[in-house]
């Protein structure tokens, strides 16, 4: 989806549903893990859809994930949004020293919790 218009505008809609409860909620931490590496990669190449379907509401509870990874890419995420409405939420993230690894521009790095909502709260920041 993030590299194809048509896919993400025909699919992107079940990527957003796969966070509500009274979508396709996936209840599994596992699986959310995927859910928000997805919605982090189409938001870097198509964040008006994900707008434009409200996914930054959905977003928003991930930030108090038990788990690392998932609290991690949320932030990610919402920081590709320009999430305003997650200023203060991150900001609550920004002592977590959990670490996230995951792949980005074709390598594995690995960030802490903290330092990637650092760097939304600086894409969120920057742009208003």
């Amino acid at each position: 989806m993030a590299c194809h218009r048509g896919l993400a505008e025909e699919y992107g809609h079940i990527l957003v549903a796969f966070m509500r409860e009274e979508g396709f909620y996936l209840e599994l931490e596992m699986l959310q893990r995927g859910l928000m590496w997805g919605l982090g990669r189409l938001a870097q190449a198509r964040p008006s859809l994900l707008r434009e379907r409200n996914a930054v509401i959905y977003l928003l509870p991930y930030l108090d994930s038990t788990d690392v990874v998932v609290r991690g890419l949320a932030a990610w995420t919402l920081g590709l949004l320009l999430a305003k409405e997650a200023v203060p939420s991150l900001k609550k993230l920004l002592s977590d020293h959990g670490r996230v690894k995951h792949y980005l521009d074709r390598s594995f790095t690995e960030k802490t919790v903290g330092q990637l909502a650092e760097k939304a709260l600086a894409n969120i920041i920057r742009e208003s």
